[in-house]
């Protein structure tokens, strides 16, 4: 299945100049095309040779033209620059472009995320197949999606303008956590995503449920998988490190349950030596955990 989307780059101002040489038979130009907020691209062409370069410039100028790709980003800030080589076709031979693109201090928003400070430069490569993209690694200093992640590296890569990301690795709930392979389409998919040394008491204070405090660290597997359907995990697994400590005071919640289970009342001033959970994660975005606490109240 295949779709095309028009592009729309007016206003456009372009200024010529060229040279030929009947002597010779070689024809070679220059051209500056200056695109919407003064956004310059340089053009120079030698025969069936051309080459485009990009000093670095706002990228905020190209907002107009990004916003109409699908799932665009909203750029707040940042620099691009470029250099790209062109082998103009001739008798039948295939398109090909080679280069490098750069990309300084780009902030943007992506759907619900808010990215700040991108860092990447990438060999680059187009051909009849679409873009390729050598191994080079992006750095985003912080991704808002509901929780921080901060100071995230990954190798990006493209196949066929099919994107996947290797080794992706960065900060959690002051933790870490490590992403081997994923790739960027709506192919089924399984990947891990291991953690360690994880905030409990950051964790917890998401639900923002009042009274509930918990100290301690956890390691876990999380063995996702995903596909057209969403994202779901089936058998994660997490545990604690050290031990830590469980309070709970006047939560509604949790005394509505206690009335109940009486028993539960054990949890309100817990120590506990052992923490492990089994996590179920649902494409509706429900969370599951199975939860076994070892310790004295």
């Amino acid at each position: 299945k295949s779709s095309t989307q028009n592009i729309h780059f007016l206003p456009i101002k372009v200024s010529h100049k060229g040279q030929a040489s009947l002597a010779n038979m070689t024809l070679s130009s220059q051209h500056e095309i200056t695109l919407e907020n003064a956004f310059l691209v340089e053009l120079t062409q030698q025969q069936d040779e051309a080459k485009v370069n990009i000093n670095q410039q706002d990228i905020i100028s190209l907002q107009k033209i990004i916003s109409q790709l699908k799932n665009a980003l909203i750029i707040k800030e940042g620099n691009l620059s470029a250099n790209i080589d062109l082998s103009l076709p001739q008798n039948g031979e295939q398109f090909i472009a080679k280069g490098k693109a750069n990309f300084q201090g780009v902030s943007a928003k992506y759907e619900n995320y808010a990215l700040k400070n991108i860092t990447y430069q990438t060999p680059l490569t187009f051909d009849s197949a679409g873009l390729q993209l050598a191994r080079a690694t992006l750095h985003i200093d912080l991704i808002d999606a509901g929780v921080m992640i901060r100071q995230l590296d990954a190798n990006v890569i493209a196949q066929d303008s099919r994107f996947r990301l290797e080794q992706v690795q960065g900060e959690i709930f002051n933790g870490q956590f490590l992403l081997d392979d994923l790739w960027l389409d709506d192919r089924e998919q399984q990947f891990n995503i291991e953690i360690q040394n994880i905030d409990l008491s950051r964790v917890v204070g998401l639900q923002e449920q009042p009274g509930i405090n918990i100290t301690g660290d956890i390691d876990g597997n999380m063995p996702f998988i995903m596909g057209k359907q969403g994202v779901r995990m089936d058998n994660g697994q997490v545990s604690s490190l050290t031990g830590g400590k469980l309070s709970i005071i006047n939560n509604p919640s949790f005394d509505s349950i206690k009335d109940q289970q009486p028993e539960l009342a054990l949890l309100e001033n817990f120590d506990f030596t052992q923490l492990k959970s089994s996590v179920k994660f649902t494409p509706d975005g429900w969370v599951f955990l199975d939860l076994a606490l070892h310790g004295k109240n």
